[in-house]
């Protein structure tokens, strides 16, 4: 379609003015055609059918059907060129539909491990209100039940970078854990998390709702409930007064100790610094009192506890 503007007059050969008044996506000429040129355009007819306040638009029936016949296509497209759509379209207002219409025509199977087709938990899962996700983490829920290797190999095919695998990635790890309910698991999950701290246990509400089952094997062993526990004591726990950084550091702890420079130094580094994010200790007097309970000259090392989650 073009404007004369001088002339104001419109000239829409192909007419798409009936077509966008209809909400349809049609390929320009024969679909079947224009397919065969750049099999590119199975996603980018996904991407625009997405528009976004007024809905998704139907795709027009011949170019549907030439999708069905020249999905294989896919195969011979760089995957660089295809995680440029796919990101473009999870983070599209409309993105659970498209999804679920990419699924059932067999074209998510093109560059995703599994048969998704009849993934019938991830569907209910992309119905739900996911606003306040980026759509890579809308990725990471749609991966819900393939295995962290499978998500690994995933992530490596579409040629991500480094750092949006990794986000993917330590998502998909977390699902299926919370926190305990008292205010030193509760302050870890927090420092820890972060700004991913609502988000990952409305993760977890969602998972437990649609019935997934993470890693296609093990279903969350709690409930709603105790999600929402932990949410009223995240609102009620006082914000953190200690700093992020650990109060001890490797000198201190040696001229404490008489430990030498290695990985045990290191390791009760670690074990002080989660003492103080759970505890929120804000000086070395506190520490100095930590330190002086702790059997650190008689465990095995290895085991004592750190920063993480889970």
């Amino acid at each position: 379609m073009a404007i004369d503007a001088s002339r104001v007059l419109l000239y829409d050969p192909h007419n798409g003015r009936n077509d966008i008044s209809r909400g349809i996506i049609r390929a320009v000429g024969n679909a079947y055609q224009r397919l065969s040129e750049d099999g590119l355009r199975i996603m980018r007819a996904y991407r625009f059918s997405d528009r976004k306040d007024k809905g998704v638009w139907e795709l027009e029936n011949s170019l549907e059907v030439s999708i069905s016949q020249q999905k294989h296509m896919l195969d011979n497209i760089s995957r660089e060129r295809i995680l440029i759509e796919w990101k473009k379209i999870l983070s599209g207002q409309n993105s659970s539909q498209i999804i679920q219409k990419m699924a059932l025509m067999g074209v998510l199977d093109r560059f995703l491990i599994g048969k998704w087709d009849e993934k019938f938990s991830i569907f209910e899962a992309l119905k739900k209100d996911l606003s306040i996700f980026s759509g890579l983490e809308k990725f990471a829920l749609m991966l819900s039940e393939n295995t962290n290797q499978e998500v690994v190999s995933i992530c490596k095919e579409l040629k991500m970078s480094k750092v949006e695998r990794n986000h993917v990635v330590s998502i998909h790890k977390r699902f299926g854990h919370i926190p305990e309910l008292n205010k030193q698991s509760i302050r870890k999950f927090r420092y820890i998390l972060q700004d991913f701290t609502i988000k990952h246990l409305t993760f977890e509400k969602i998972i437990i709702d649609s019935n997934i089952s993470i890693e296609g094997i093990n279903k969350p062993k709690y409930d709603n409930i105790v999600i929402e526990e932990i949410l009223e004591s995240l609102e009620r726990i006082e914000k953190q007064k200690t700093q992020d950084e650990p109060l001890a550091d490797g000198n201190w702890i040696m001229i404490q100790t008489g430990l030498p420079k290695g990985e045990k130094l290191g390791r009760l580094k670690a074990w002080l610094h989660t003492i103080q994010i759970e505890r929120d200790l804000v000086n070395l007097s506190q520490i100095e009192k930590v330190l002086s309970t702790l059997s650190w000259n008689n465990d095995d090392f290895k085991n004592w506890p750190e920063l993480k989650f889970p």
